[in-house]
């Protein structure tokens, strides 16, 4: 009995070798491939009457090979196989059925092109049909295709418990993915070879191998789009599948999905207030009493359930800053920081994790400070400064605008990171602006800096230091204007 479709219903869908070929040297020119650009994926279980016509129609094309997965038949399928010629066909053999899941992942996992096709051994998918179901990956309009025999005008007609079976996976589907795919156990199907990259853990090796496949393209956001397809009914035989093992199989990949879904909105959610978590991230400051104060009307029961919360957050995030602290924006505080009251910053400052920052510490516009940085209190920063990791800047010393301290010598040396030492501005001292103060140099109490100085040594106390390199040329207290506090 001939298990072709009817020509004559297949018109408006069937692509035809010339697309397909003109599709295959596109991708090839495009992205320069020598491999198949498509490969046909068949499991194989007790088709030997099906098996060669299917083949058969597949269209010849150099860039494209069929992969034949014979999940342990006991027939002559294979053989029937073998006795194709004129086609690069590729068997590949389980010795023990292993399942639909597990024959098409062993047949994916062989795959060489660029675009995978899976389709039945049965004679129920049309080969010819395979232009229509790559055209929307090619044309980049999808990522995973799926051929709905549920779509367009030929009414496919399901037995009742197949229709309740895929409704009931069509529901889930889309209340956990906001999308609606009509035949979600269709076999016959396309997607980007990138896709394979998630398939390395599958759970499911039988039938249920079709919804998880479907659901993990999905949770990773991969673009699915149905089109529609003819399926002939089958012509030999029965089909294999146990259908009380793909219930079982089916509902539980479903309540995996559900169950890791709800996993990963909390997840999500918890990430966005767990503090020990994102360190690198920054954390805009705000005063708990004045968000509980108003934000929302006090003694409601809202403001009360909204400080309880608060007050757990305050118990778990890992940085401090004090109150009367003023901070503009964009500022960026990294996790970690403990800074002390009076703090105040310009616009666009940026401090990063686990500095320690004293009282009445001001910070001006585009400075950065780096990781693990001492700051005592009173310290004035004005605008564009940079402060690397290691540094010290002891109570009431002072840096111009533009000044640049350095913690390293050789930047390019070896073990750099381990041998990282910042400068150290002992108190009241005065750095001028655009100075730049190299790695391990300490600069002493009351010292003054000219601006434009490059200090490369130490600097004793109450020194004036001006020039390139810096030397001294007199003392502080010599300078009638000057007032040591």
């Amino acid at each position: 009995m001939n298990s072709r479709p009817f020509v004559s219903d297949l018109d408006d869908l069937r692509g035809d070798e010339g697309y397909l070929s003109e599709s295959l040297s596109i991708i090839k020119n495009s992205y320069n491939v020598e491999n198949p650009l498509i490969s046909v994926v068949i499991p194989l279980y007790n088709e030997e009457f099906s098996i060669k016509d299917v083949i058969d129609r597949i269209p010849n094309h150099r860039l494209l090979e069929i992969i034949i997965v014979d999940d342990g038949s006991t027939d002559k399928g294979v053989k029937k196989v073998k006795e194709i010629k004129d086609m690069d066909i590729k068997i590949i053999k389980h010795e023990k059925n292993q399942g639909y899941g597990a024959a098409l992942l062993s047949g994916i996992r062989h795959a060489t092109g660029d675009i995978i096709v899976t389709m039945d051994s049965d004679g129920q998918h049309n080969p010819e049909e395979i232009p229509n179901l790559i055209k929307p990956i090619i044309n980049n309009k999808a990522d995973f295709v799926v051929g709905s025999r549920y779509l367009g005008k030929f009414n496919y007609k399901n037995p009742l418990y197949a229709r309740a079976g895929a409704y009931f996976i069509r529901i889930f589907f889309r209340m956990l993915f906001l999308q609606r795919v009509h035949d979600n156990l269709s076999g016959f199907r396309a997607f980007k070879k990138e896709i394979t990259k998630i398939l390395g853990n599958m759970r499911y090796t039988g039938m249920g191998f079709t919804t998880e496949l479907l659901y993990k393209v999905a949770f990773y956001q991969y673009k699915i789009v149905e089109t529609p397809v003819y399926v002939n009914p089958r012509q030999y035989g029965i089909s294999s599948i146990n259908l009380i093992r793909a219930l079982i199989s089916i509902s539980s990949c479903i309540l995996y999905y559900i169950l890791r879904k709800l996993t990963h909105k909390m997840q999500s959610l918890k990430s966005k207030f767990n503090f020990n978590q994102i360190s690198k991230r920054a954390i805009k400051n705000f005063e708990m009493s004045d968000f509980k104060a108003n934000v929302i009307p006090k003694n409601t029961y809202m403001w009360r359930e909204r400080s309880k919360f608060i007050e757990e957050i305050e118990s778990k995030r890992d940085y401090k800053i004090g109150i009367n602290s003023n901070i503009r924006q964009p500022t960026i505080i990294y996790s970690g920081n403990r800074i002390k009251e009076n703090f105040q910053t310009g616009h666009f400052v940026t401090i990063r994790e686990n500095n320690k920052i004293g009282n009445n510490v001001s910070i001006g516009s585009h400075s950065n400070i780096e990781h693990h940085v001492i700051i005592e209190d009173n310290v004035r920063i004005h605008s564009n400064c940079f402060v690397p990791e290691f540094s010290i800047l002891k109570h009431d010393c002072w840096l111009g605008p533009n000044v640049v301290l350095c913690n390293t010598r050789y930047p390019k040396s070896i073990d750099v990171k381990k041998n990282l030492v910042g400068p150290t501005i002992q108190e009241y001292a005065i750095i001028g602006a655009n100075s730049t103060i190299s790695s391990g140099v300490k600069v002493g109490r009351h010292a003054l800096i000219g601006a434009g100085t490059v200090v490369v040594r130490d600097v004793q106390d109450y020194a004036i230091v001006t020039g390139n390199p810096g030397k001294k040329i007199g003392d502080v207290r010599n300078l009638n204007k000057y007032k040591e506090e």
